[in-house]
């Protein structure tokens, strides 16, 4: 399995294009032999991956908590602890805690992987979310225009980790992404359909809504193929928040965009994670104090602490639950759960 360590910047093929030679890629970056677990050998194809597997989820969402490692050895592990061919190719950028979030991208023999980090910057995140005004994409063809509407914040980060990744507009992708992340890698999914690439799959963990009802009809909504898990304390989906809310608080802080926080739609199918790990359909629960709440706090200028129910590391461990005490088999998983509990294990000394 080869890695490739890139920016955001669009680097070109011939020699006068590369850049300067840098010092050797420790061996630990570029490969890492797992001997016990076994090798995928199969098309590696969309149909091998499930939205409604126990053991995948739980895979996508260690895929997750490897976009927020500091360097490709944690998307290499998560990568390795999966029957996929150890010879495929993965790009990787750093989270730097900007506006930008990591990624990290799997070319696959008949499909690739893009998985996105959320922000680590949260102040500057609630903020954008919740002040921001709607654009539109401006994803090729130009005619005829499709309505959807982004933020622009989504649309910058899309656009660049598009560059740095132009794989995903070259066959079928399965989008995944946490948190902001999760609405970028739907924003990105649009654009590979606006491209003419139909195929795709996308699975978002706590994703804030991403733009407006036409971004939401113009992406599938079958649920094995377009999925939103959201754990039952997390009101990070629930942003923008329903203007209904206006009438307990009416911070005067966002009154030129709250008009804005009525036109965003959920797109794909939304699923309550339990806290077994057991997943159901249906709209999140409404949170409107813890949302009341952070609004407030917004206006005020307040730090604004972590959300406990929000971070990556809580789903996955929720998901884990429910792949230990699962029965069926699947085609392309672990040897064993242990190997996942050893994935989750790695991922938590990375600090993700």
């Amino acid at each position: 399995m080869s890695v490739k360590m890139c920016g955001y910047a669009p680097i070109g093929t011939g020699p006068e294009n590369q850049p300067p030679p840098g010092p050797p890629t420790p061996p630990d970056e570029r490969r890492l032999v797992i001997p016990d677990l076994p090798v995928w050998a199969g098309p590696e194809g969309l149909e091998d991956f499930s939205l409604a597997s126990p053991a995948h989820m739980c895979w996508f969402s260690m895929l997750s908590r490897a976009s927020y490692a500091a360097a490709a050895t944690g998307m290499f592990q998560a990568v390795a602890r999966c029957c996929v061919s150890l010879g495929a190719p993965i790009t990787f950028v750093a989270n730097t805690d900007a506006a930008v979030p990591g990624f990290g991208g799997i070319e696959l023999n008949s499909c690739n992987i893009l998985v996105v980090s959320g922000t680590t910057n949260q102040t500057q995140w609630f903020n954008q979310l919740l002040n921001t005004n709607l654009g539109p994409t401006g994803f090729p063809p130009a005619a005829p225009a499709d309505g959807a509407l982004v933020p622009p914040l989504y649309l910058a980060a899309a656009a660049a980790i598009s560059a740095a990744f132009p794989q995903h507009l070259a066959k079928p992708t399965i989008y995944i992404g946490d948190s902001m992340g999760g609405a970028i890698a739907e924003i990105l999914w649009h654009k590979a359909r606006r491209s003419g690439l139909n195929g795709g799959k996308c699975l978002t963990f706590g994703a804030p809504k991403p733009g407006n009802e036409f971004l939401r009809g113009s992406l599938p909504n079958a649920a094995g193929l377009n999925k939103r898990l959201a754990r039952d304390g997390d009101f990070v989906p629930q942003l923008p928040p329903d203007l209904s809310l206006l009438n307990i608080v009416s911070p005067p802080a966002f009154a030129p965009t709250v008009a804005n926080w009525s036109r965003y739609q959920h797109p794909g199918r939304s699923y309550i994670l339990g806290s077994l790990g057991t997943v159901t359909s249906g709209d999140q629960r409404s949170l409107p104090l813890a949302i009341v709440g952070l609004l407030v706090a917004l206006a005020a200028g307040q730090t604004i602490n972590p959300i406990a129910d929000h971070v990556i590391r809580g789903y996955s461990q929720t998901l884990r639950l429910g792949f230990n005490g699962w029965a069926g088999a699947d085609v392309r998983s672990w040897s064993n759960p242990s190997a996942l509990d050893s994935l989750a294990q790695q991922m938590t000394d990375l600090g993700v």
